[in-house]
């Protein structure tokens, strides 16, 4: 306990921290920890000089999306703003916003990051394909030319709902991608599980298809 009479004591209520909170940033992707909002500039990014560090822990297939300085928050009298620093681009409720230019940023907004397919904060987004877009790309990997051009540039898309615990497999390709066996379907998702069998491309006489990932 403190004495509110003593010169030099703290009651909590006069804590010097506590009362230059303006606000929180929440990470929904269980690698990044809530942080605390003080200063009137905050910046995010992988270098190891800003205020919210981005490791390697948030997985390779979306470090490789965030710059070294990716985004800012700043805060002007009661007003509160996101700016974009970065190659790839940050989006605010799904929408990029314009480099280098502040953009009014309210209570609950989700910010996300990401190149060809941003990355939401409530979800982990992986695509594999034959495009240097892809997050898992066989652009350069030595495989079989006839097997690489069973490949579509985006073959399929693994998204990994946070909030909900569940993993679907979206199919983007144009020859197919199955699941067990059985072809998902252009565009439409399965939900992915654990020891689940992943294949590619046009099935053979028996209905099955060619490569088995």
């Amino acid at each position: 306990m403190t004495d509110p009479d003593i010169p030099g004591t703290l009651t909590p209520s006069e804590d010097p921290q506590e009362s230059t909170k303006w606000g929180k940033l929440v990470g929904l992707i269980p690698c990044l920890q809530n942080v605390e909002l003080i200063n009137d500039r905050f910046k995010v990014g992988r270098s190891t000089t800003c205020d919210v560090v981005i490791g390697n822990s948030i997985g390779q297939g979306i470090i490789g999306s965030i710059s070294k300085e990716h985004f800012l928050i700043i805060k002007e009298s009661s007003k509160v703003y996101l700016v974009d620093t970065s190659k790839n681009g940050t989006y605010k409720n799904g929408e990029r916003i314009k480099k280098n230019e502040k953009t009014p940023l309210k209570d609950g907004d989700k910010i996300a990051i990401g190149s060809h397919s941003h990355h939401d904060l409530y979800e982990t987004t992986v695509s594999v394909g034959r495009s240097s877009d892809c997050d898992i790309s066989l652009s350069n990997a030595k495989i079989d030319p006839k097997i690489k051009a069973i490949f579509s540039k985006q073959q399929f898309v693994i998204n990994k709902d946070c909030e909900k615990g569940v993993t679907f497999i979206k199919d983007l390709s144009t020859y197919g991608t199955y699941l067990n066996g059985v072809c998902i379907g252009k565009n439409k998702q399965n939900v992915l599980q654990r020891d689940d069998v992943i294949a590619i491309g046009k099935p053979d006489r028996n209905g099955e298809p060619k490569i088995f990932l």
